[in-house]
């Protein structure tokens, strides 16, 4: 007969209380410290191969947060070349108003810059979006 519960005296009311209680069910008197250990699992969100493409079609860099966890690094380098490349620009585009002189057309240099900019920024996401293999997105962040 091992239905016999070992019991104790609760030491705040004295009443009779089970050996493993936590609490006194009688005055409601915490009696012991509740341990237990937290195994944080790290939690797998799947993401999709063929929504990431999309949204490196349509949103180039941006797509990046899609990913964030994984491409945060790239993203932020985007948008530094991004802001580079427009304050470039726009520093070029003043002194040219102040020099008073008429922009026909860009110099071959800026085109240079903006082909550079949209092979890079702008197809890197879809190239790498598009070879990384699908247990990447199943998987994400652990992929």
């Amino acid at each position: 007969m091992n239905n016999l519960k070992e019991f104790e005296y609760c030491r705040y009311c004295g009443k009779k209380v089970n050996k493993e209680t936590v609490i006194c069910p009688h005055c409601g008197s915490q009696l012991k410290i509740l341990r237990t250990e937290i195994i944080k699992k790290p939690v797998i969100t799947p993401k999709s191969k063929i929504i990431a493409i999309l949204l490196a079609i349509f949103f180039s860099y941006w797509s990046w947060l899609y990913t964030y966890g994984k491409n945060s690094r790239k993203f932020w380098l985007s948008i530094t070349i991004f802001f580079a490349i427009l304050i470039f620009t726009i520093v070029y585009s003043c002194s040219a108003i102040f020099e008073e002189t008429v922009i026909s057309a860009p110099p071959t240099s800026f085109a240079y810059i903006y082909w550079i900019y949209f092979i890079g920024v702008w197809l890197w996401p879809i190239i790498e979006y598009s070879i990384r293999p699908r247990s990447f997105y199943e998987k994400y962040p652990m992929g």
